[in-house]
């Protein structure tokens, strides 16, 4: 099976992850883009009373920033094939507890730095992916899909592992991925089910995208409109922001964190938020 093999090839999933970009891709499909950047915020409520020097936030903030995630789409090539590439580089400071009041608090901290890369073909066909780690204990895992087979290749400490499994899941799962649901303000389709790989979590996921709402909102002095999408995998909820112009606004966890736009002036997320059907 794809989840047992991955699991002991690969690293297990760990609480406190990093979050990677491409919601906006998932919702609009892949289109080339410079890198855009969010803030990874955790509820102030979550976090014991310190602010070190240097923090952005006041006390009265609800949201306390730590990490960030840079996403970027490009034009590439992998073995003499033009294709687009999404990169997506995740870090994540995790905060040490404050026993004396049962929370976590920000001035003990350890980072963690991750890349995934994903290249698609002309097509939509799923070429390569690739996870990265670069802090701490650095290392690479390379996934490629081979006439129906899971070629999996991971390097860490100059030491090479390598595998082959098959994949039961048809090829259309992995490529309805970047497949668009909503484009120039206009919604393609509803809902599609798509699968991803992921050698953070152990293997093989399966999600679903629902277009719930419309919107319109702020982000400090500027108006933004968009979809609002639900991105499940079992019981567990993601809520992606996405405007018309197929930019990722904010990413609402089921772990109760947030991806944000941080605009120049006023706070990150979306405020003043109006809904309307689908």
């Amino acid at each position: 099976m794809v989840t047992a093999f991955l699991g002991l090839l690969l690293i297990a999933s760990k609480a406190n992850e990093p979050v990677f970009g491409g919601a906006a891709e998932i919702v609009g499909g892949l289109r080339p883009h410079p890198e855009q950047v969010l803030g990874l915020y955790m509820r102030r409520s979550k976090i014991a009373a310190y602010f070190p020097k240097g923090v952005r936030q006041s006390a009265n903030d609800p949201w306390i920033r730590v990490g960030e995630t840079r996403t970027t789409v490009s034009e590439a090539r992998l073995d003499g094939v033009s294709c687009l590439c999404l990169e997506s580089k995740a870090s994540r400071d995790i905060l040490g507890n404050n026993p004396s009041e049962g929370q976590n608090d920000v001035r003990v901290k350890r980072r963690i730095v991750r890349v995934r890369k994903v290249w698609i073909g002309d097509e939509g066909s799923v070429l390569k992916t690739r996870y990265e780690q670069l802090e701490p204990d650095g290392f690479v895992v390379d996934m490629l899909f081979q006439n129906g087979t899971l070629a999996v290749t991971k390097i860490q400490d100059e030491k090479t592992q390598r595998g082959e499994v098959e994949i039961s899941v048809q090829p259309e799962k992995f490529e309805n991925e970047f497949l668009a649901m909503y484009s120039h303000g206009k919604i393609k389709r509803e809902m599609k089910e798509y699968a991803t790989l992921d050698s953070f979590s152990g293997g093989l996921s399966l999600w679903s995208a629902k277009v719930i709402r419309t919107f319109e909102g702020l982000i400090g002095e500027d108006r933004y409109k968009g979809v609002q999408v639900e991105l499940s995998q079992g019981t567990y909820l993601d809520t992606a922001w996405v405007s018309e112009t197929g930019e990722l606004l904010q990413l609402d966890l089921g772990t109760g964190e947030r991806l944000m736009v941080e605009p120049k002036t006023g706070e990150a997320g979306l405020f003043r938020v109006k809904t309307g059907g689908s």
